[in-house]
């Protein structure tokens, strides 16, 4: 099931199962979605996968390719989440703060490694998104980091 996902949205294997433990059965449902865009956006909210939105463009500087067989979505700096999904995050689950998203909407607080430059990165998408301002990005990656230290006992390099 996860390499039909990842072929019809055009993601890379690891991408899908990046995103599977945090979706569960609608990772499934977006693959089989055909409103999904194959350029590898996410085109699906949890309430109505057949209606679907098309994500924003991909090329911001701060993504890389994952997979170098095709062409595959762009991920979050430091990650294997797909910058689509991230966004669809952001727009669909009433995302307020960088630390919310780093902790609950992806659980990037148990990821075995957590750098700055992907808080940094959430910070941007976040703005792009308009669900901050952008001159509020280096305010909320320190609120984020700070967090992470006191209630974790970690510190994003």
């Amino acid at each position: 099931a996860q390499r039909e996902v990842a072929e019809k949205l055009n993601w890379s294997l690891r991408q899908v199962r990046a995103v599977w433990p945090l979706t569960g059965t609608l990772c499934r449902r977006l693959g089989s979605d055909t409103s999904a865009q194959r350029s590898g956006t996410v085109a699906a909210a949890h309430s109505d996968v057949s209606r679907g939105h098309a994500s924003p463009g991909q090329g911001e500087a701060q993504q890389r390719r994952r997979d170098s067989g095709r062409s595959a979505a762009l991920s979050v700096t430091g990650t294997d989440l797909p910058e689509s999904f991230v966004r669809w995050v952001i727009r669909n689950e009433w995302v307020t703060r960088v630390a919310d998203l780093v902790e609950r909407r992806l659980m990037l607080v148990f990821a075995r490694s957590l750098r700055r430059s992907t808080v940094q990165s959430l910070a941007e998408l976040m703005a792009m998104e308009g669900a901050i301002d952008r001159s509020a990005i280096e305010e909320e990656v320190e609120h984020a980091v700070g967090r992470l230290r006191r209630y974790y006992g970690r510190a994003p390099a």
